[in-house]
Parts: structure tokens; C-alpha cells; sequence
């Protein structure tokens, strides 16, 4: 039958021939249209190309990578750490072959439903050696009859003593080429299922030597109904009873094995401790800045009151004032000169109304806007006419 995932389309060369008789003395060898066939009688024919391509359905279920999966965690994760990638392959078109994830069976861990990353929903303190399992499923979207995948995922949580540490005398990129077969042969010499944590360039007292690489691994057995890890302890032990059996992977370049505990681990819980302290002096300069902004208002607070005072004064009457002149900043000096004052105020606005006495109309100046602020609130806005004097 037809499959469009193995072909997606045919093409055929189709000729037409006329059978006819009788056209002797009208047959043209050169005419492209007729073709003179044996017994020197002439026929009518065409050619033509068909070309047929092969509709897509939703016959194929996603494909996941690997069958389980195993990651694997440090027990001072994050919240909302990376823990690895799912990825599933729909042979299909459109949308019959976009995959979307999902989880169940946990609340610890999300995924993103596009990329297949997990991620950590906890925190794992408190739960070191514990191995948590749960499902991931992957389905196509199509709108009629959706297919899906299932599969199982396993979550290691770790630290330094559950991790072995195996340094290969060669560059990174050369190890990476027989890591598969380094890890089937620990698998054989320890009855262990292995599980690579890390790759990464050989370190000598913080010191990178690009020419060898530190495979990290772990170990766990598995029973019949559960899973547990294996101790750093136990690990090296297996794996030093068969060293010899190493001789031949990677070239021979598997060097030795380390007990002490791999620097990229505690490098990564001293990433957490400055985390976590640039999270304090965060909060420290929140706080600083929230006290400075209570100062700020509480002197704004005063210096309206004190404004409010000033205008009370003011207002229940200063009788005698003698003389309003204005300074270069707008405040009021007093000065000899003898006026009658009426005050009102309304709307938060103090207007005056002085009646002088006994001053020649033409002797008076305009002062306008005279004003006292503080703290930038208007104390006095209003328009005096002020005697001059020789």
C-alpha cells in the first residue's frame, strides 16, 4: 500500500497512440506528433508527465529518543533548575507530527510543553538518595484523533558521595566519541546500571588541563519494584575489582578513578551560597531604601505643618503689621510702613486686601506674585501695591 512517510510521491510518463489506419500520404517522420511504425504506416500519438504526490494523515505516534529516561539532580537545587530534555519525533506533517509534552504523576517537576525541558518545581532538601519517578507523555496535535506516546522518567537526587569520578588521559572531544562504550563496559564490570552526571575538561587544583577529560558517573540497582542508589564507596570498589577490563576502551586512555568529590559540585553549592547572599543584600538595600523614603516623607510632613501653622497665624490676625517687602527668595520682611489689612482664606489660598492710608495714589509700584514656598508648597500667592519711598 501506499505510505507517505516511506514515499511522498510518484511520477509517471504516460504516451497516447492512434491506432488508425489510412494516413499514408500525410505521415511527416519529423513531425514530433507522429510517429512511423513498422509497416510504413504512420500514427498519430502524445506524451505527457503525471506527477502524484501522496496526502499526509495521522497514522504515526511520536517516537521518544531514549526508553526511560535518567537524570539526575544535586539534593541543593534551585527552584526551578534545569533537570534535562524529553524529545519525541512525529514522522507526520503539520500539525499531525508537532509533539507537545506533559507530565504525570508528579507535582515536583514541569516541563515546557514546546521544547521538552524539565524543570525543578521544589526544593529537594531533605530527600538526598531518593529516586523519583514519574511519566512523561507525548502527543501530536490534530484535532480529530490525536496520538500519543509513553514513557517513564527517573530522577536521581545527588550529592558528592553517590558520585565516581573516571579520568581519561584524552581531549574532551574524544572521550565524547567512546563514552557509550565506556559506560556498557562499567555497566558489565559492576552489574550497576551507570549513568553519566557530567562530562567536562579534567581539573588540577582548579586548574583546567584541556588534555584530559573527567567522565562523573553514578550507579543504581534496580529490583523489581524499586530503585535505589549505590554509594560512592561501593561504586569504586566494583569498578577497582575490574580496572584491568578498561585497558581497552577509549584507546587505553582511562587513566584512574577518583574518590574525592568532583570540584564542579562543590563550585556549584558555592554558586547557591552567593545566591543566596546576593538575595540578603538585596533585601538589605530594599529596606535601606524604603527608611530613606519614611525620612523624606516625615520631613515633608513637618514642613507642611509648619506651613500650616504659619498660615493659622496669619489668619487669626496680626494686628499692627507694619511693612510687606519681598526678599530675592519671595519672603516677607517687615518694614515702617502703617496699613489697615483685611484677611481671608479660601481654598487653601491666602489672599490680602490692604487699604492704605494717606499714600498719594501716584507713589505706589506693582509687586507681583509674591510668594514663600517651602518644601516646594505655595505659602502666598497675591498682588501688592507697595508705596515707593526716596
Amino acid at each position: 500500500g501506499l505510505d507517505r512517510e516511506i514515499r511522498d510521491s510518484y511520477t509517471l510518463f504516460l504516451e497516447v497512440i492512434n491506432l488508425g489506419i489510412g494516413l499514408g500520404s500525410f505521415c511527416n517522420p519529423l513531425d514530433s506528433t507522429r510517429a512511423l511504425l513498422d509497416g510504413g504506416e504512420c500514427k498519430l500519438y502524445s506524451n505527457a508527465t503525471v506527477l502524484i504526490t501522496i496526502i499526509d494523515i495521522n497514522d504515526n505516534t511520536p517516537v521518544f529518543s531514549l526508553s526511560p529516561y535518567f537524570f539526575a539532580i544535586m539534593d541543593t537545587a534551585l527552584f526551578n533548575s534545569e533537570v534535562g530534555f524529553i524529545h519525541a519525533l512525529d514522522s507526520d506533517l503539520s500539525l499531525f507530527g508537532q509533539v507537545v509534552y506533559s507530565l504525570t504523576g508528579t507535582s515536583d517537576f514541569i516541563i515546557d510543553d514546546k521544547t521538552g525541558l524539565i524543570k525543578t518545581n521544589v526544593i529537594f532538601s531533605g530527600r538526598l538518595g531518593s529516586i523519583l519517578i514519574f511519566s512523561v507523555t507525548a502527543s501530536d496535535q490534530s484535532s480529530v484523533s490525536p496520538k500519543s506516546s509513553l514513557e517513564t522518567v527517573y530522577v536521581s537526587v545527588l550529592d558528592f558521595q553517590f558520585l565516581v569520578q573516571i579520568v581519561v588521559d584524552q581531549t574532551i572531544d574524544k572521550t565524547q566519541l567512546c563514552l557509550s562504550q565506556l559506560v556498557s563496559k562499567l555497566v558489565e564490570i559492576t552489574n550497576f546500571q551507570i549513568q553519566v552526571f557530567e562530562v567536562r575538561e579534567h581539573l588540577v587544583d582548579l586548574i583546567v588541563s584541556p588534555l584530559q577529560t573527567d567522565v562523573i558517573v553514578y550507579g543504581f540497582q534496580v529490583s523489581v519494584d524499586s530503585f535505589s542508589l549505590v554509594t560512592q564507596t561501593e561504586l569504586i570498589r566494583k569498578i577497582d575489582e575490574n580496572f584491568d577490563d578498561l585497558s581497552d576502551i577509549c584507546d587505553g586512555k582511562v587513566d584512574r578513578i577518583l574518590l574525592v568529590p568532583s570540584p564542579s559540585i562543590a563550585e556549584r553549592e558555592s554558586s547557591n551560597i552567593q545566591i543566596i547572599l546576593i538575595i540578603i543584600v538585596c533585601i538589605i538595600l530594599f529596606l535601606c531604601g524604603l527608611c530613606v523614603n519614611f525620612l523624606a516623607l516625615y520631613q515633608r510632613i513637618l514642613g507642611k505643618r509648619s506651613i500650616q501653622r504659619t498660615e493659622e497665624y496669619i489668619y487669626g490676625g496680626m494686628e499692627g503689621l507694619d511693612v510687606l517687602t519681598t526678599t530675592q527668595h519671595g519672603a516677607l520682611d517687615p518694614n515702617s510702613l502703617q496699613l489697615n489689612e483685611e484677611l481671608t482664606y479660601e481654598s487653601q489660598e491666602l489672599k490680602m486686601d490692604l487699604f492704605l492710608d494717606e499714600i498719594p495714589e501716584e507713589e505706589y509700584i506693582s509687586v507681583s506674585d509674591v510668594s514663600t514656598n517651602v518644601n516646594g508648597d505655595s505659602l502666598l500667592d497675591t498682588a501688592l501695591e507697595l508705596p515707593t519711598h526716596d
